[in-house]
C-alpha cells in the first residue's frame, strides 16, 4: 500500500553511501500487476544498457517479491538482490496483510498474475533480510529456507522500520557494499 515515497529514507542513505539510486518508479502499489512488472523489467533493461552495469535490486515487502520476480525473469540484467521482509516462502497467508490483499486486488495472495514462483532462489545472488520483530510478514516467510537464498541478514525493527530505521538502513548498506564476486 505504497510506493517510492516510503523508500525515501533508504534510498537517501544508500545515496549517501556511494550507491546510484534509481527509484522504482511505483508511486502506490496494493498487489503484483502484468503491466507493473513488465515495466519494472523494462526499467532493469534501461539502467543496464544507461550505465553498463547490472543492477542491484532492493524490495521492501511486496517490492522484495517483484525483485525475486524480476531476477527470475531478467537474470542477464541483475546483479543481485535483497528482500527486505517480503512473504516469499511458505504459503501466501504466512503475513498479517494477506486478506488486505485480496480485498483490494482482483487476484488472491495464491493466485498472482505472474507465473514465476517467488520461493525458488532466483539465479542471482540473493539475500533475504528479515526481523523476528516484523508484525507483518513471519520470520519464516521472510527469511525463508536455506536453499530460497544465498544468505539472510536479520534486521533488528519491525516490518516498517526496515527501510526508515537507521537502525535497519545500516546493516542492509553494509551488507550491499560487499557485492559478491
Amino acid at each position: 500500500m505504497s510506493g517510492d515515497s516510503s523508500t525515501a529514507y533508504l534510498r537517501r542513505s544508500l545515496e549517501a553511501s556511494g550507491f546510484d539510486v534509481r527509484k522504482s518508479g511505483i508511486t502506490f502499489q496494493t498487489g503484483i500487476e502484468a503491466t507493473r512488472f513488465g515495466s519494472l523489467q523494462a526499467r532493469v533493461l534501461n539502467i543496464r544498457e544507461a550505465t553498463g552495469k547490472k543492477p542491484l535490486l532492493v524490495g521492501w515487502s511486496l517490492g522484495g517479491l517483484y525483485a525475486r520476480a524480476l531476477a527470475h525473469a531478467a537474470a542477464k540484467d541483475v546483479a543481485m538482490i535483497m528482500s527486505l521482509g517480503s512473504p516469499f516462502s511458505g504459503p501466501r497467508t504466512a503475513n498479517r496483510a494477506w486478506r488486505l490483499y485480496n480485498l483490494v486486488n482482483d487476484h488472491s495472495v495464491d493466485s498472482p498474475p505472474i507465473a514465476i514462483d517467488v520461493s525458488c532462489k532466483p539465479p542471482v545472488f540473493t539475500i533475504a533480510a528479515w526481523s523476528r520483530r516484523d508484525g507483518i510478514v513471519s520470520v519464516a516467510s521472510a527469511q525463508g529456507l536455506p536453499e530460497e537464498s544465498d544468505e539472510t541478514l536479520e534486521l533488528p525493527g519491525s516490518h516498517f522500520d526496515l527501510g526508515t530505521s537507521s537502525r535497519c538502513v545500516r546493516p542492509v548498506i553494509e551488507r550491499l557494499g560487499r557485492v559478491p564476486e
